[in-house]
């Protein structure tokens, strides 16, 4: 059965009285009239629907429930993902409680998973276990369908998706008789040749990503005696899994410690290839040894790939031209990072990772966006990190996501919003406990809802919990 669009909208929700308790359908939604040619035109995927909880009973129907509700607004939804525009990418929570609402959510992404806009809706219960079967999922999964949809159509944001799609796609044309096929093929291969080379250039490139941390909204006094050091590498020389946003990362996070009072002077950002393995051996080890005086501060942040030796369950970070195959020669360790900073003569060091170490080995498949590499190892020990302070992005066991809105690591994007405001005290300072007790439950609550865990990790040697970063 599916959802008939033109009924109007039900005021209340459908019970049905089965067994042992209710189950509750959501009510239809008003779905704007007529749906424009250009919306219509867009091919949208449904990837697999996934579920939280111990029970799959909306899955399948609810993939279906959404194809439906898509064909009978006249779209026609694909399976190929070759020859999609875009993909509906699905989670439904299980409730909590019986007679509780399923809390489904759903995100528009177009080319590269970029997120275009999220949807969310509350509604529809299964009752307790005895309504459980097909005939209640199917009622329930049109439910939710439909009202998805609803929020999807009456979204600006889709909207102007689907007319950005509908304007990049080539005309189709018939050559006339009077025209050379001959001239026009070659005229083609020309044309393809040339789109080719310029998405290789970099010419063409996906609209830019504004997000609210980028700029800071604050300015402290310049503190001559601070020094910096900001990684992020995002591609790397040895064919690795991309890091997304992790340059971006790193460009927020120095113009947030130039709002802190770090001197424009004092700060090395190391990008793209200059992030290479040479170059941090040469600020880590060199330059801030030769630079830093007593009672200054020193920042250190990393964006990027982490991995540890399977032989020795050594962290190691993953410079520009590192190679897991190849650790001890391309990888910088976590402890010689740690030995070095602590050999400053700084009178505090904080250090910001937005890494992880862990996943399925080698080559691992995990959800787009994260940052893996291979197993469960120690980030360090609090007894044992000397003047340093550690935030990282996740537990050893885990894998550090993104935020596709914002355009940022999920880790750092609250790191940074948290020192724009929102974790400071009443008199308007940032301590490195009050920064933490802000973002951990930011970043594990957003995990969650991704249907998967990330909780930053507070290491603290000598350095104290109360201190002061702005």
């Amino acid at each position: 059965m599916r959802v008939n669009f033109l009924t109007p909208a039900c005021a209340a929700t459908f019970l049905f009285m089965i067994g042992c308790g209710e189950i509750s359908v959501p009510p239809q939604p008003n779905i704007p009239q007529p749906i424009s040619s250009t919306v219509k035109s867009l091919r949208l995927r449904v990837a697999p629907v996934t579920q939280g909880g111990t029970f799959g009973d909306l899955m399948v129907p609810l993939q279906s429930a959404l194809e439906d509700a898509l064909t009978d607004l006249g779209m026609t939804p694909t399976r190929d993902p070759g020859v999609a525009e875009g993909d509906l990418v699905v989670w439904v929570g299980e409730p909590q409680w019986d007679f509780g609402t399923y809390d489904t959510q759903m995100s528009l992404r177009g080319d590269q998973g970029r997120l275009i806009d999220k949807f969310e809706y509350k509604g529809g219960s299964m009752g307790s276990n005895f309504n459980r079967h097909g005939d209640n999922a199917h009622r329930i999964a049109e439910g939710l369908a439909a009202n998805l949809v609803s929020l999807m159509i009456a979204s600006p944001k889709f909207v102007a998706y689907a007319k950005e799609r509908a304007e990049a796609r080539p005309a189709a044309a018939a050559p006339g008789e009077n025209v050379d096929k001959k001239a026009l093929k070659a005229l083609m291969v020309e044309s393809l040749r040339e789109a080719s080379g310029a998405a290789k250039s970099g010419d063409a490139q996906p609209p830019a990503i504004i997000s609210d941390v980028d700029k800071p909204r604050f300015q402290s006094p310049e503190h001559p005696g601070d020094f910096a050091v900001v990684v992020g590498v995002e591609k790397y020389a040895n064919e690795l899994p991309e890091a997304r946003y992790a340059e971006r990362d790193a460009k927020s996070v120095k113009n947030t410690l130039l709002a802190m009072g770090y001197p424009e002077r004092n700060i090395k950002l190391l990008i793209g290839d200059r992030a290479a393995r040479s170059a941090l051996e040469a600020y880590l080890e060199d330059w801030l040894p030769k630079n830093v005086k007593e009672g200054g501060s020193v920042f250190f942040y990393f964006s990027g790939h982490g991995s540890p030796d399977p032989a020795s369950g050594q962290a190691y970070l993953i410079p520009f031209d590192g190679d897991p195959a190849f650790l001890d020669r391309t990888g910088y360790p976590l402890k010689r990072l740690y030995s070095s900073l602590n050999a400053l003569k700084a009178k505090q060091v904080i250090v910001a990772l937005d890494s992880c170490f862990s996943g399925a080995g080698g080559r691992s498949v995990l959800p787009a966006g994260t940052r893996p590499l291979v197993s469960k190892v120690s980030l360090g020990d609090a007894g044992g990190m000397g003047k340093l302070v550690v935030l990282a992005a996740s537990a050893g066991n885990q894998i550090s996501g993104t935020d596709d809105a914002q355009g940022h690591g999920l880790f750092t994007y609250y790191l940074l919003r948290g020192l724009n405001g929102p974790a400071a005290s009443a008199d308007g300072s940032v301590t490195v406990k009050g920064l933490f007790e802000y973002l951990s439950p930011k970043v594990e609550d957003e995990a969650s809802r991704a249907n998967r865990g990330q909780s930053p990790q507070l290491l603290i040697g000598e350095g104290a919990s109360d201190l002061r970063l702005r």
